[in-house]
């Protein structure tokens, strides 16, 4: 079970994510998610990170979106 995860596409910005199948990933960049954590590919490179850490980078994004400078 944690060896398996579902394909991602980013949409308005980088934590808006839309469940795509394989054949529907943006093929120059697409996240996967597992039990593991999150594996983000952009332009052959890939990064990963845990779920604790995309939650809170997650978080900090949607609080700095909510200071008029970023909005």
């Amino acid at each position: 079970m944690a060896d398996e995860f579902t394909y991602l596409n980013r949409q308005s910005h980088p934590y808006d994510l839309k469940i795509v199948d394989f054949n529907e990933k943006n093929k120059n960049e697409y996240i996967t998610i597992s039990a593991r954590g999150i594996k983000h590919f952009n332009k052959g490179e890939h990064y990963f990170q845990t779920i604790d850490e995309w939650e809170r980078e997650a978080k900090l994004f949607g609080q700095l979106l909510q200071i008029n400078f970023f909005k």
